[in-house]
């Protein structure tokens, strides 16, 4: 259900028509994605909740042997960095 719901946020982002804006200003969306080269952003994971995103963050740090993990503030298609995690 989660991650349906991001793929239509993501094509909503995409197609920027002025419904897909208004939608995307109800609610904030966060993403997290490591800073290596060998990801890009359609590898991201996504959030509503920016604890959960930070927990999650930490948790792919872990996984990647303490690579740094990026979170970021998604609004109308831009990716602005919040932070840099790693463990």
């Amino acid at each position: 259900m989660v991650m349906r719901r991001q793929r239509l946020l993501i094509q909503l982002i995409q197609k920027s028509t002025p419904s897909s804006v208004l939608l995307l200003t109800e609610f904030q969306m966060f993403a997290i994605l490591p800073t290596n080269e060998d990801f890009c952003k359609d590898d991201a994971e996504w959030f509503t909740d920016l604890d959960a995103a930070y927990d999650s963050a930490f948790d792919w740090s872990v996984e990647l042997s303490g690579s740094r993990v990026n979170v970021y503030e998604v609004r109308h298609g831009k990716f602005n960095k919040l932070a840099e995690v790693f463990a």
